[in-house]
């Protein structure tokens, strides 16, 4: 008991010494340092790569322990030059703030797990990644990101857009690939409205705004291929419905989408005033809607039933809109009870 007694304050010194050293190394490490590295990294990995990438990070500073945060993070994407030798404006990408803690327990299993928290987009997303030997998952939630500062979405329609959106993504990459992946997709955008009355569509005519409503995305991935079995709304001004696939690849900005969307225009909304009336038509009249006149693609996507159809395929990062007038091509896909119903308006 004694030679305990006597132990016992040298041993609480080696605590003590051990407890203050790793937090001079926590307080002191250089982390302006790992910062470059990180984006140096990042860099030498777009090496070879049709669409590019570029990371920025304003600051990275320590987060608890085994965590670290950085603000003002810039994902900028640049895809491939065209044809004409052209390139289009790169697409930005930025989160105000993200958290990242390292979890020291999951290592102990062989896994390198974190779990991230970023402050994005006017909402935030929450979730874990994990990476094994073997496989590599990821899955987080979403909640109250406003899709008007989604750049991708805003860049796709040429127009502004308002509502916000929230979902759930839980994906797993057996052998680390994205062209095996498996899991669910879960989207939900609320209030949707597309078009303010000033921004020009293609350029040329200005679109009064479209209430979309509550839109929804429901997919599933297998093998690598995303399949969409749900994407529909049926808003006040517009009835619109989606199917069909993307084929990732390992390189995201890289994986093949073959899509076919449907959308009408409701005659309240068409019949609204004169602009309206002259963009879209008026119902029951045969007067040619000035959409159609300024661009042969929207006429050649008229269908009998007043609905547009469209055949977005290509690279997820630059898809070509085809006019599709027709039926999607049958059994393509496995529809859910959801998606036949309101093919039975559509079709």
């Amino acid at each position: 008991m004694e030679r305990i007694k006597r132990t016992l304050p040298y041993v609480g010194y080696a605590f003590f010494y051990g407890f203050v050293f790793l937090l001079g190394c926590y307080l002191t490490f250089p982390y302006h340092k790992l910062k470059d590295r990180l984006i140096a990294e990042f860099a030498a990995q777009q090496k070879g790569k049709l669409t590019t990438q570029k990371l920025e990070i304003d600051d990275l500073e320590p987060y608890w322990f085994t965590g670290i945060r950085a603000r003002g993070v810039r994902l900028s994407i640049t895809n491939a030059p065209k044809i004409t030798g052209e390139t289009d404006p790169p697409t930005v990408l930025e989160w105000e703030e993200l958290q990242i803690h390292y979890s020291l327990l999951a290592r102990f299993f062989g896994k390198h797990k974190v779990s991230f928290l970023a402050r994005a987009f006017g909402g935030q997303l929450e979730g874990t990644f994990w990476d094994s030997s073997t496989e590599r998952h990821l899955d987080f939630e979403m909640s109250d990101i406003t899709v008007g500062r989604v750049e991708p979405l805003r860049a796709l329609l040429g127009l502004p857009m308002f509502g916000s959106m929230q979902g759930k993504v839980d994906l797993t990459f057996p052998d680390k690939r994205a062209s095996k992946g498996e899991g669910s997709i879960k989207l939900t955008l609320v209030d949707l409205a597309v078009g303010d009355g000033k921004a020009k569509l293609k350029d040329t005519l200005a679109l009064p705004k479209i209430q979309v409503g509550e839109l929804t995305l429901e997919a599933t991935v297998k093998e690598g291929l995303v399949v969409i079995s749900k994407l529909e709304a049926q808003g006040k001004d517009v009835d619109l419905a989606a199917d069909g696939t993307i084929r990732l690849k390992d390189q995201p900005t890289e994986s093949l989408t073959d899509l076919y969307l449907r959308f009408r225009i409701n005659d309240s909304y068409r019949n609204r005033n004169d602009q309206t009336r002259g963009l879209f038509g008026a119902p029951g009249s045969s007067t040619p809607a000035l959409i159609e006149l300024a661009d042969p693609k929207v006429k050649n996507s008229k269908r009998p039933d007043g609905f547009y159809g469209w055949h977005a395929v290509g690279l997820i990062s630059s898809l070509r809109f085809e006019p599709f007038p027709g039926n999607p091509p049958a059994n393509r896909l496995t529809p859910s009870p959801a998606q036949g119903a309101i093919r039975g308006f559509v079709r």
